[in-house]
């Protein structure tokens, strides 16, 4: 799944306490998220 892999890089680059703050806010801005990625795969030919 695309969230998957973009939650794995978020680990990767900035460590396990910036993904709780990360979770944190998504759970505040999930809808709002969810439309940037839904348009960000659209861009790159993707589909959800």
């Amino acid at each position: 799944m695309c969230t998957a892999n973009a939650t794995h890089l978020v680990v990767e680059k900035l460590g396990w306490a910036a993904v709780c703050r990360h979770e944190m806010k998504e759970k505040y801005l999930y809808h709002h998220r969810s439309n940037i990625l839904n348009t960000k795969f659209i861009a790159y030919g993707k589909e959800v």
